[in-house]
């Protein structure tokens, strides 16, 4: 049997619902995804997960309707099942997960790179809601070869943005953003992967997230 992530059980989401809502806290953007991102190969794909939900594709649909109707999902049914934003979290649903999956906001950070590089250099955004963890990510990311920064970190300049560009359907204190040159970077080894979520103080995924549940 794989191990579930964590929830603490308080509320009456099922497992199934649970699920569905981890893509969209954690991988979909500002909370929003189609319905073909739901269907059970591709959901495993997506979160990179060996468990899934038990929903069969024909049904996953109406669950989500469901769950719409519930106040837990926003829906947008005028908008074919292959558009990102036909289904999206609401702060009710958003408040839902975090209570079962207790995320630790402090320690959040998320990526973004540029889609073109000038040969093998480009600009990546982090954004973060503590300056300092957005720094760890750096710092340790860089020296482990996860990235390779071409800006001194010393230097580097972190600006305020609005909370909800982070987080659209949760409320967070703070949220910073900074962006760097990088250059292009094969695959790190196991062996790196694994020093790095040694020391790794952020989370993204839901699996990162398991590293810092409530004792």
């Amino acid at each position: 049997m794989t191990d579930l992530p964590f929830r603490s059980g308080a509320t009456e989401l099922s497992n199934d619902e649970l699920f569905l809502l981890d893509f969209l806290a954690t991988l979909a953007y500002h909370g929003r995804a189609g319905v073909y991102q739901f269907p059970q190969e591709t959901y495993q794909q997506h979160m990179n997960i060996r468990y899934c939900h038990s929903i069969p594709d024909a049904e996953v649909e109406n669950v989500l309707d469901n769950m719409a109707r519930g106040g837990i999902l926003q829906a947008k049914p005028d908008l074919p099942e292959f558009y990102d934003n036909r289904y999206g979290l609401t702060r009710h649903g958003g408040d839902l997960w975090c209570r079962e999956r207790m995320p630790v906001w402090r320690r959040y950070c998320s990526t973004m790179s540029s889609a073109v590089f000038h040969g093998d250099v480009g600009e990546m955004e982090v954004r973060c809601v503590d300056k300092q963890i957005g720094l760890d990510y750096l710092v340790i990311s860089n020296a482990l070869g996860h990235i390779s920064i071409l800006d001194d970190l010393q230097t580097t300049e972190w600006h305020p943005m609005p909370p909800e560009e982070l987080v659209v359907w949760h409320p967070l204190p703070a949220a910073w953003i900074a962006t760097i040159r990088v250059k292009n970077v094969d695959d790190m080894n196991r062996n790196r992967y694994d020093e790095l979520d040694r020391q790794r103080t952020w989370w993204w995924t839901l699996d990162e997230l398991q590293k810092f549940l409530p004792e």
